[in-house]
C-alpha cells in the first residue's frame, strides 16, 4: 500500500486545504478523514476489492448492535391524562416528580 509521498509522486503535491477546496469541504474535515484512515491502517491506493461498506466499517467501526427505536407513548392515555389535568386541580401523573 502506498503512502502519501507515493500519492504525491503520482498526482502531484496535494495539500489538505487543496483537497478540501476540490471537494468543497473544510480542511478540518479532510484531516478528520485522514486521521480515521491512518488509524484504520489504510493508504493509497485502497486495497483491491474495497467496497463502500467495508471502507465505512473500517473508518467508523461496526455498529454496536441493532438499532432500536424507543417505545412510543400510549397516546390515548396521554390525551386522557391531559384532559383530566385540565378538569382537575390535582397534579396529574405527568406533573408528579418521580418517587425516590
Amino acid at each position: 500500500m502506498a503512502t502519501w509521498p507515493a500519492f504525491n509522486a503520482v498526482y502531484g503535491t496535494v495539500t489538505v486545504r487543496g483537497i478540501g477546496r476540490a471537494l468543497g469541504v473544510s480542511h478540518s474535515t479532510v484531516l478528520a478523514y485522514l486521521r480515521r484512515a491512518l488509524a484504520a491502517g489504510l493508504g493509497w491506493p485502497l486495497p483491491e476489492g474495497m467496497t463502500v461498506a467495508k471502507l465505512t466499517a473500517l473508518l467508523y467501526g461496526q455498529p454496536e448492535g441493532p438499532r432500536t427505536t424507543p417505545p412510543l407513548p400510549d397516546w390515548p392515555e396521554v390525551a386522557h391524562k391531559m384532559h383530566k389535568k385540565e378538569s382537575s386541580s390535582e397534579p396529574s401523573d405527568l406533573e408528579k416528580p418521580p418517587d425516590p
